[in-house]
This record gives C-alpha cells, structure tokens and sequence, in this order.
C-alpha cells in the first residue's frame, strides 16, 4: 500500500499559484495548460513550418508557448493542433508532438510523478491530478496479472477529427512512463479510437 497523504499538493491547490487563464471560457467549457504544447515550436520548424505565422493564422498567440501554467479553452487547443497538422500537411502532428516531450510538460502532476518511488505510484497519481493538467482529460489503470493498461478518457470533444488531440495525448502519455521508468516501462501495445 502506499501512503500518499505524505505528498505536497497544497501548493497546486493555492489560488496564487493556480494557473492564470488567457481568454475567458464557458461555463461549460473545459482548459489545459499551454504545456501541453511544450516544442511545439521546435517541431514546427522540424517540418519546414514559420511558428509565429502558424500562431497568427491559428489565432494563438505565440508569447502563451512561454508560460507553459497559462490555460487555453480546449477547444482553441484542439483547433490549433488540428490546424498546425493541415498547414504542415503532417498527419501525424500530435504523435510527433508527443514523442518530442516529456514529463515537465504535465507542470506540477509531472513533477508528483517524477517524484515516486515505483511506476504504479506515478500512475496513480498520473490518474489522480491529471485533471489538473487537462481539466476535461482522465486516466485510469486497469491492472492485470503482469501488466498495466493505461486509459485515458476525454469527456467532450469540440472539433469533428479530434485525431491530432488523442494521438498528442497518448504519445506523451508513452513518452512520460518510458521518462519515469527509465526505458525499463515498454508498452505492450497502443490503441486508438480512431484506428
């Protein structure tokens, strides 16, 4: 068993530290942290891409890519990387996206996992505060005799072809528990909805 009320969390928590939003959203509408966009700029010019052109067209602006706490409507988000995957012409831009980070990108919920002892506590956090990170994301582990199965749900979708979101969500996802496990946490196998 493990004894999580030994964990820190009031600092996530505290209204002075919470995350700052950039435009104003819905009642309804759900936000995640601009670190989930964390190299997004890198991969932009990776794929022969103009980032600050592809933020002004995309109606972002680039300055939010610095301060990786703020939080953008989800569905901006979404439009944006669906938006960044047509103007490239990349079809995989989100898995691209997803593969280049790594666990800082989660801010704070990276952080509580990077600071575990063993990869089911990580997860278990990773399941816990990952709403933190993506208010609309959540996970959950499904364990089996010699192997976890990660996954992750994502309540509301604002655009049709939401493919670039999950395939950035999941390749980090992937990306974080080989960071966290040291390269010794391989996946089994990857699905996707849309496969």
């Amino acid at each position: 068993s493990f004894q999580y009320k030994t964990l820190q969390i009031a600092p996530i928590l505290d209204k002075k530290a919470a995350p700052k939003p950039i435009l104003a959203t819905t009642p309804r509408e759900n936000a995640i942290r601009a670190g989930a966009l964390a190299g997004w700029a890198e991969l932009v010019e990776d794929l022969g891409g103009e980032p600050a052109a592809l933020a002004r067209q995309q109606r972002l602006p680039l300055a939010l890519l610095s301060d990786p706490d703020r939080l953008i409507p989800y569905s901006l988000f979404e439009r944006f990387l669906a938006g960044s995957a047509a103007y490239l012409g990349c079809t995989d831009f989100g898995m691209q996206l997803g593969c280049a980070q790594d666990p800082s990108m989660l801010g704070p919920v990276g952080l509580l996992m990077a600071r575990c002892t063993s990869m089911h506590e990580a997860l278990v956090i990773g399941q816990r505060y990952m709403s933190l990170h993506a208010v609309d994301e959540h996970w959950r582990l499904v364990l089996g005799d010699r192997n976890v199965t990660l996954r992750r749900y994502q309540y509301q979708s604002y655009i049709d072809d939401d493919r670039q979101t999950r395939e950035l969500s999941l390749a980090a996802a992937k990306t974080v528990i080989l960071a966290l496990g040291g390269g010794r946490a391989l996946p089994r196998s990857v699905s996707f909805t849309h496969a």
